[in-house]
């Protein structure tokens, strides 16, 4: 919603709860959210939806690691020099992380980026 209400001029009027988190994405993504971001947010509301829905699910490392490994060069950069910035550490090795870490450590990139994304349009609309 931070892309839409930087874009869109009575974002306010809308009924945010009433749209389906994919819808939101695609809307976002219409109003200028870069396809890079779009897909990790798809396959997030993805992994969600089977949290949401199946009371024993669990992430795997392996699909903990194709999450990350399906990152752009850009968000895997910022989310390695993050790591480095918030664990006082050099080294990032994503196979070492407990699955649960390094998809936490995805949300907040893609939170991170979204914000950043929506300030930016913002910066730039008349």
């Amino acid at each position: 919603m931070e892309i839409a209400g930087a874009v869109l001029p009575f974002a306010d009027r809308c009924d945010w709860q009433k749209f389906s988190y994919r819808t939101k994405v695609e809307l976002a993504y219409a109003c200028g959210l870069p396809k890079d971001t779009r897909d990790v947010l798809i396959k997030l509301g993805t992994l969600r939806n089977e949290f949401a829905h199946k009371l024993d699910a669990s992430i795997s490392r392996q699909r903990a690691l194709d999450l990350y490994n399906s990152l752009s060069d850009w968000h895997r950069t910022v989310l390695k020099e993050s790591y480095k910035v918030m664990m006082d550490k050099q080294d990032f090795a994503p196979a070492s992380l407990e699955p649960r870490d390094l998809v936490t450590l995805i949300l907040l990139n893609m939170y991170s980026a979204t914000r950043a994304e929506g300030l930016a349009l913002r910066a730039n609309t008349p």
